[in-house]
C-alpha cells in the first residue's frame, strides 16, 4: 500500500486513521475519547502529526475526540456545514476534497440518519472504499428517531451509495458483531434496509424497529459533543460509548482447528500453493517470529488485500491469541469467502506446544 491505514475499536465503534507515508501527515476519523490512549501511542510510534480530524455526524452513541486532536495535534476539525456542532473549524460541502499528502476524501452528503451526516469516499489505484458512518453499516443501516433523522433523506442517501462499484470496501464507524468491514456487492444483494425498493417500505420498516426513546444520557452525549471545548460529560455517566456494549462474540459459526491437526496439515500440505496461510498479526509481531509457510497481512490491511485472499481455495487463519482472527474469520465469513478456518489458540498455543518457528526475512 502507498497510503497508511489503521482501524481502532472500542465497544461497537470504529475509527480509522488514514496517513501519507512520505510526508507522515494524517486524517482521523471519527475520534474517540475511549481511543485517545491508543492514538497517542500509535501516532507517536509511527511519528505522525494529525492534520485534520473528521466526525461523519454528530454523534449519540460515543463523545468525539476532535477537540482533544486540535488541542493537542493542532488538527482542524471538519464536519458538514449543516452540523450544530461549535467546535469545527473547517465546514465540508458536497464535493469537497481532504486532502492529506497523497490521500484524497471526498465528501457525500448523506442526510438520515442524522441531518449533517456525511461519507467519505477514497478512490486509490489499489482500491476503492467509503467509511459511512451511521448511513451504512454492515447488514443494516443507522436507526431512526433521533434529532435530525429523517426517512425520506435516508431513503435518498442510501440509493446515492447503491450506484457505488461492487467491490467498494465499506467502513462503518460501528458494528455489534466486531465485523470489520463489508463490500457494496454483499450489501446490495443482502441488507433488506439497504436494498429497499421504496421509500414507503424503508419508512415501515424503520418505523416497527425498536430503538427506544431519546435519553437523557444521549441528550448529554450530543451536548458534549456541541460543545467548542467540552470539561466533562457529567457525574456518573460513562464518558464514552453511551450507546455501546461489548462486541457479541461467537466463535461456534466458524470452522476452527486446534494446533496439533494444524501442524499434521502444514506438514502434508507442502506442495500446496491453494491453501493461504495466514498470520494477521502486526508485521512486527510477525518479524520477531512466525510460523514457516505463512503470509503476514495485518489485520487493518485485510480488506486491501482481499483479491490475494479471494484466490486461495482455503483460508487458514491465526494471530497471536484469538482475539484478532476472529475478527478475521468473522468478517470473511460475511462477505462470502468460503473455507476460511479459525487456529484456536494462535502462535501462542503453537509455541506453547513446542512446534517450530522462525524468523521472518
Amino acid at each position: 500500500m502507498t497510503f497508511g491505514f489503521k482501524q481502532f475499536q472500542t465497544g461497537h465503534c470504529y475509527s480509522y486513521l488514514l496517513w501519507d507515508l512520505n510526508n507522515k501527515e494524517s486524517v482521523v476519523i471519527d475520534p474517540n475519547i475511549e481511543l485517545m490512549d491508543e492514538y497517542r501511542f500509535f501516532l507517536a510510534d509511527n511519528k505522525l502529526r494529525v492534520k485534520t480530524a473528521i466526525d461523519t455526524h454528530f454523534h449519540s452513541d460515543h463523545l468525539s475526540a476532535t477537540h482533544i486532536m486540535k488541542a493537542e495535534y493542532g488538527s482542524s476539525i471538519a464536519m458538514s456545514e449543516n452540523t450544530g456542532s461549535k467546535r469545527v473549524d473547517v465546514k465540508l460541502k458536497e464535493g469537497s476534497k481532504i486532502r492529506v499528502g497523497d490521500i484524497s476524501l471526498e465528501v457525500l452528503f448523506t442526510p438520515g440518519h442524522a441531518g449533517d451526516a456525511i461519507c467519505l469516499r477514497l478512490v486509490h489505484h489499489q482500491s476503492e472504499c467509503i467509511f459511512t458512518g451511521c448511513t451504512l453499516l454492515i447488514g443494516a443501516v443507522g436507526r431512526v428517531g433521533l434529532p435530525g433523522s429523517d426517512c425520506g433523506d435516508f431513503f435518498k442517501s442510501l440509493r446515492r451509495l447503491e450506484g457505488l462499484k461492487d467491490d467498494t470496501i465499506i467502513f462503518p464507524g460501528r458494528d455489534p458483531f466486531g465485523r470489520l468491514f463489508t463490500v457494496l456487492k454483499k450489501e446490495r444483494n443482502d441488507n433488506t434496509e439497504f436494498n429497499c425498493e421504496s421509500v414507503e417500505r424503508f419508512t415501515e420498516i424503520k418505523s416497527n424497529q425498536t430503538v427506544g426513546t431519546v435519553t437523557e444520557e444521549i441528550n448529554r452525549c450530543f451536548d458534549y459533543n456541541r460543545s467548542a471545548s467540552p470539561s466533562s460529560f457529567g457525574d456518573g455517566i460513562h464518558r464514552a460509548s453511551v450507546l455501546t456494549k461489548s462486541i457479541k462474540s461467537d466463535n461456534s459459526n466458524f470452522s476452527c482447528i486446534g494446533v496439533t491437526k494444524y501442524l499434521k496439515i502444514l506438514e502434508s500440505n507442502s506442495s500446496d500453493n491453494s491453501t493461504l496461510f495466514l498470520d494477521v498479526r502486526e508485521q512486527e509481531e510477525f518479524n520477531e517470529a512466525r510460523i514457516p509457510r505463512h503470509v503476514n497481512i495485518a489485520l487493518s490491511n485485510l480488506a486491501f488485500s482481499l483479491n490475494q485472499i479471494q484466490e486461495a481455495k482455503k483460508v487458514f487463519i491465526l494471530c497471536l491469541t484469538e482475539r484478532r482472527s476472529s475478527l478475521a474469520t468473522r468478517t470473511l465469513n460475511y462477505i462470502g469467502i468460503k473455507d476460511v478456518v479459525l487456529v484456536n489458540g494462535g502462535f501462542r498455543a503453537w509455541t506453547q506446544a513446542g512446534f517450530p518457528t522462525v524468523k521472518a526475512l
